[in-house]
């Protein structure tokens, strides 16, 4: 009798646990995140200007200049890393900013 209670409660056990686990197989299929590139005109800590490249998700969208301050980034003529100080603007990876200083960097960056 013991054994008959004890694998039926495996059992049990076992069917909840794969229904719980596909459930949220399927939760986190639906929920497939979106991604965004941007191109963002930077300050870093070591005083240098830069434009930074990202590919962010759309829960970071709304919130980009804070989200990106204090992030390590390698500038292009540099093996060091340094760190985001100050997001002066951010626009999507295919516009164009409106600040010359930006306009001109981003020529200047290769990609």
């Amino acid at each position: 009798m013991f054994t008959k209670l004890f694998s039926g409660l495996i059992f049990t056990s076992s069917f909840l646990l794969i229904t719980c686990v596909s459930a949220q197989q399927s939760s986190y299929q639906s929920k497939k995140l979106e991604y965004t590139d941007v191109k963002c005109h930077v300050m870093l800590t070591s005083g240098k200007p830069m434009i930074s490249l990202w590919r962010i998700d759309d829960t970071h969208k709304k919130t980009i200049k804070q989200w990106l301050v204090g992030k390590k980034v390698t500038p292009p003529d540099s093996t060091q890393s340094s760190v985001v100080y100050k997001v002066f603007s951010c626009v999507a990876g295919n516009e164009e900013f409106t600040d010359a200083k930006a306009k001109h960097l981003d020529e200047k960056t290769a990609r």
